[in-house]
Formats: structure tokens, sequence, C-alpha cells
């Protein structure tokens, strides 16, 4: 236990230092964050979910690589909050074209996208998810121009 320890340690120091990121500290907890160029560790079973629609529980900050350290025996939920009208539903974690999201440790995340709102007519599709082992993609609207989000890639 203690080798696995130490190689997750240099790996991180390994890839923080890559990326530029000199900093590590606790995950924040408010959902709609902003996570900038640095290491964050979950310390307990944590879960972000925002009240407002489309928000996303967490971002990580264009053109940064970002690293998420999830400890054995831990888990961090993320739920985007449900689409509204013509506001869609928000990403557990939304990671820009222009950033990279690197998760690591033996603990567990569980990502799940918000609702899709309904359209006219119809009714709220379903949200996509993914977790550590299997990717669900959302079950679109019944009618109108609801859907369902996308399969998380």
């Amino acid at each position: 236990m203690t080798k696995r320890i130490l190689a997750i340690a240099c790996l991180l120091a390994a890839v923080s230092a890559r990326a530029g990121i000199t900093a590590a500290e606790d995950l924040p907890k408010a959902a709609g964050s902003t996570l900038a160029a640095k290491v964050y560790r979950v310390t307990a079973d944590t879960t972000i979910a925002p009240s407002m629609a489309g928000c996303s529980a967490l971002k990580v900050a264009d053109g940064t690589t970002t690293i998420i350290y999830i400890p054995a025996g831990v888990t961090l939920t993320v739920t985007g909050g449900d689409g509204s009208g013509t506001t869609g539903g928000g990403a557990g974690i939304c990671v820009p074209a222009t950033s990279t999201l690197i998760v690591t440790g033996e603990g567990t995340l569980v990502a799940k996208g918000g609702k899709a709102s309904a359209g006219s007519g119809g009714s709220r599709g379903n949200g996509a998810s993914v977790s550590k082992s299997k990717a669900r993609s959302g079950g679109g609207g019944a009618g109108g121009d609801g859907g369902g989000g996308a399969a998380p890639a």
C-alpha cells in the first residue's frame, strides 16, 4: 500500500510539473466553481449539484490542465443543473475543448449531466451520466423538440 501511495504521489508531481501546476488544495464544494491549473484533492465523500438551471457542478478554466485526486474509499458525485425553457442541462464537470482534466486516485467519480428541458409540447429528456466503469446516454423527451443529453466521450 505504501509503495502504491508513493507511486501516485510521484505521478501527480510529474504531471503537475509538466502542466505548470505548483499548488494543491481541497476541491471547492460550491456548485459552479471554476477549477484553475492546480491539483485538487477530495478528502471525503462529496456531492456537488447546482440548483440553478443549466449550471455545471464544476468547470475547468479555459486553456488549463486541472488534476482531481480522489483517494481510495472516497466518492465525488457531480451533477449538472437540469435544463429549463431554452437553457439546456449543465455538465457534471464542464471541460472546454482548450482544457484538460486528469482524474486520478483509487476513489470513485460519478458525473451526471442535467436533464434536458422539455421541447414545446414535449417532456423533459434524461441527463447523460458517466461513472468509473460505464457511460449512459440520456433518453429523449416525449414529443416536441426536447431531447436527451449526449453520451460522454
